[in-house]
């Protein structure tokens, strides 16, 4: 993904595993003629999206990328990524509005077998760890905390 100064497209580029290709430009110059850190906004994305790369490496690199097939309603005030593993899997959404929590609605089961049907789901704000809850059936709604245009929350789903 070609990318000039957009948050956004950083942003999604990162949760849909994309190799990123970022070259910021000056006013009315070409692509690559201004540096990443003249654009404070793109510079903290990139160091952001870095950052939670790192901490779910796992699931980006040994992961089946689902995009949004976990979604069982649509979901038009986000954008929504899934990787899946062996026994856990990772939801990443990403506000696309102003502020507001996001509603959606998925089903674990086509993508992850739970021996006894309950689930585990750990969430992460920022990659900050926030609470664990669980569940009991593959039907799983979700709400998330208030997030501003752009923010990520994150799940990750564990078989139990």
């Amino acid at each position: 993904m070609n990318i000039d100064r957009s948050v956004s497209e950083a942003k999604i580029g990162f949760a849909d595993n994309l190799y990123l290709n970022v070259y910021p430009r000056k006013p009315d110059g070409i692509n690559g003629s201004d540096y990443i850190s003249n654009h404070p906004e793109l510079s903290k994305a990139l160091k952001q999206c870095a950052r939670l790369r790192r901490q779910f490496l796992n699931y980006f690199v040994n992961g089946t990328f689902v995009a949004d097939c976990i979604l069982s309603k649509d979901c038009p005030d986000a954008h929504v990524s899934t990787y899946v593993l062996p026994k856990s899997m990772l939801v990443i959404v990403i506000n696309k509005k102003n502020k507001k929590e996001i509603t959606f609605e998925g089903d674990i089961g086509p993508w992850l077998k739970s021996a006894t049907g309950r689930y585990k789901i750990k969430q992460y704000n920022d990659g900050v760890f926030v609470k664990m809850t669980s569940i009991g059936k593959s039907l799983w709604s979700q709400k998330t905390p208030e997030m501003k245009n752009l923010d990520i929350c994150m799940y990750e789903v564990i078989a139990e």
